[in-house]
């Protein structure tokens, strides 16, 4: 793998983190919460992950760099991002709404500094469009962060998500959808309500 990602041709190298991504997202399909990626150990001690940082810290466009970003993101999930990238994928990870790829990396707490920079935690549920991840999200902050952090992060979504736990409102969520193909079935919704009961429960142990 080293040996592609070495290759001066940029096309060639572009399609090869390609390939690169479509594995490493493979690996995580299978993953339940708290669960390394299986390619990590391997990938981290032949070198490639090295050289991946050194790729993407050298790359100037923005769609290959959020190939990479989604790479590490994978890759490190449950795990610190490595500093030097730390703070650069996060912050793109934001600008992109790519709230399913910061819960990954919201099971490690060395990363929740990072993500709740800038009072980030007042932007969790304002959009109707990422619903789920939002709440995966707030879910991993608290249950991986510190007692600051936790308290912060409980305080800014506790009455937004207790909304989420009741069907009435939830519905009428739902049904408020401009687009159809937007609307949540019913397992949608209950996986929603199932994770603001979750996030319920450990708000009353924070605050």
């Amino acid at each position: 793998m080293i040996k592609i990602l070495d290759c001066l041709d940029k096309d060639v190298r572009d399609k090869s983190n390609g390939i690169i991504l479509n594995i490493i997202k493979a690996g995580a399909n299978e993953l339940e919460e708290g669960q390394q990626h299986p390619y990590y150990n391997q990938l981290s001690s032949d070198g490639t992950i090295s050289q991946l940082i050194q790729l993407y810290k050298n790359e100037d466009e923005s769609i290959v760099q959020y190939s990479f970003e989604q790479t590490f993101a994978y890759l490190f999930r449950t795990l610190p991002l490595p500093p030097i990238i730390r703070k650069e994928i996060v912050d793109l990870l934001k600008i992109v709404s790519d709230f399913e790829q910061l819960a990954f990396l919201a099971e490690s707490q060395e990363n929740h500094d990072a993500i709740l920079e800038e009072n980030f935690e007042s932007e969790l549920l304002k959009s109707k469009f990422h619903t789920i991840d939002d709440l995966k999200l707030i879910y991993n902050l608290l249950k991986y962060g510190s007692n600051s952090n936790k308290i912060k992060v409980a305080l800014a979504v506790k009455d937004k998500v207790e909304k989420f736990a009741d069907d009435e409102y939830l519905e009428e969520f739902n049904n408020s959808m401009e687009y159809e193909f937007l609307k949540l079935n019913d397992e949608g919704k209950l996986k929603i309500k199932d994770k603001a009961t979750g996030i319920i429960a450990l708000n009353t142990t924070i605050i």
